[in-house]
């Protein structure tokens, strides 16, 4: 899930590791931080809920 927000950032020429701390910070920040490293189809369905809000 991270890379996926890592998108963005990456197109408009974020360096690696601040896309990474910023990705990190946001899911922290909406209490997802331990999802990261999960795949969007791994997710449950409230849990895309979440990510999608």
């Amino acid at each position: 899930m991270l890379e996926n927000i890592e998108i963005p950032m990456y197109l408009k020429g974020v360096p690696a590791g601040e896309r990474r701390i910023s990705g990190l910070e946001l899911l922290e920040r909406f209490g997802l931080k331990d999802l990261a490293e999960r795949y969007p189809s791994e997710l449950s369905q409230e849990e895309k809920q979440r990510v999608a809000a």
